[in-house]
This record gives structure tokens, sequence and C-alpha cells, in this order.
């Protein structure tokens, strides 16, 4: 009997494991269906809001007299209680220059006012009049963050720039509350984010969720 009872669990050995690897499979699809679901919410959110943002009438006053410090301060709020209101990180005007004029993070050390950002595509993108959009580490912030940017418009012309960003670690640090390990990489393979604390921006050779 104990001959048999051995190798009927031999036998069924096989099974068991397959089960597992079904069960675990369907978890693992489940955790990464929450995953991009997430981050694509999260896109959907705060992509329109640059180019509403654009749309008020005080940052075409900010941009015809960017050396107004009175005016200067009073939209940087403006745009400091936007950010609190949609939950961004930051949110902040260029001329077309590149140049930050005013900016939410404008009471912070590291506070974007004054500083360019001409050599971001996001910046590049909206000053061709497209939708900017880019995942970087900030410059300035140090921050890892997903940047979108709309032109601001006077008339047919452009003449400056708002931009948004929103950090990312929030989203890791729920993901690292699972079993397995969720990683989110861009086209050339590097991964710019993870379930790990390490191994960012560098090239991933597992399996990956494309952006």
């Amino acid at each position: 009997m104990v001959v048999l009872a051995v190798v009927a669990s031999v036998v069924a050995l096989p099974r068991i494991e397959r089960l597992f690897l079904i069960q675990a499979g369907r978890s693992a699809e489940a955790t990464l269906t929450l995953a991009v679901e997430g981050l694509e919410g999260a896109l959907r959110r705060y992509q329109p809001l640059p180019a509403l943002i654009a749309e008020r009438p005080q940052l075409l006053t900010l941009l015809r007299d960017p050396q107004n410090p009175d005016l200067q301060a009073a939209i940087s709020e403006e745009l400091r209680l936007s950010a609190h209101l949609v939950d961004a990180s930051d949110i902040y005007v260029m001329d077309i220059s590149g140049m930050t004029i005013a900016a939410s993070n404008y009471q912070r050390e590291r506070s974007f006012v004054g500083r360019s950002f001409e050599f971001r595509p996001y910046f590049t993108q909206a000053l061709g009049g497209g939708l900017g959009q880019y995942f970087a580490l900030g410059t300035t912030s140090l921050e890892r963050g997903y940047f979108y940017a709309a032109p601001i418009l006077d008339g047919n012309r452009i003449v400056g720039v708002v931009a948004l960003k929103f950090t990312v670690d929030r989203f890791e640090a729920t993901w690292r509350g699972g079993s397995g390990d969720i990683i989110v990489t861009d086209t050339r393979d590097i991964v710019f984010m993870s379930s790990r604390e390490h191994g960012i921006f560098a090239r991933s050779s597992l399996c990956q969720m494309r952006s």
C-alpha cells in the first residue's frame, strides 16, 4: 500500500505542477492587467490637462510681460493650486525659448522658474503644435515622471508651452505588494519602471510589458 501511494503521488505530480502553473499564470495575468489599467488610466487622465490650462488668458498676459514679478508670482500660485487639485507633481509655463517663467513648484528649493527645458522632447513636440509626451528623469527635481505638454496660442501663433508632470513611484509602491515582479520598458528595452528598487534605466532581458 505504501508503494502504491508513493507511485500514485509520483504519477500525480505532473498534473499538480500543471495546475499550479495555470493558477500562477492566471494570477500573474490578472496582476499585469491591473498594472496596465492603472497606468493607462493615469495617462488618459493627465493627457488633456496641459491643453486646457494653456487656454487660460492670464498665461498670454504673462508671456507678453514675463519680467513682471507680481504677475509671475500670481500665476505660479495658480499653477500650484491646479497641480494640487489634479494630483500632479508639477505644472509649468515656458516661453518659446524653453525658459520657464512660471511653475507650480516656485516655492521649492529646486524650482523650475528660470530654468530652460528647450532640450526636452515634450517641449519641442508642443512647440511644433502637437501633443508633447515623454518619460524621463527630471534634471531639476531628480524624480522620474511622465510629461505632457501643449502649445499656448496667441491666435494662430504659438507663444509658449504648458507642461505637466506626474511621478510614477506611487505605482511602483503598489506593485511591490504583489508576489511577482513587474517592469515597464520602452521600445529600446530600457527599464523605466519596476516593482524592484534597482535596475531602473538598465536594459531588460526579461519578459516585458511595453509602454
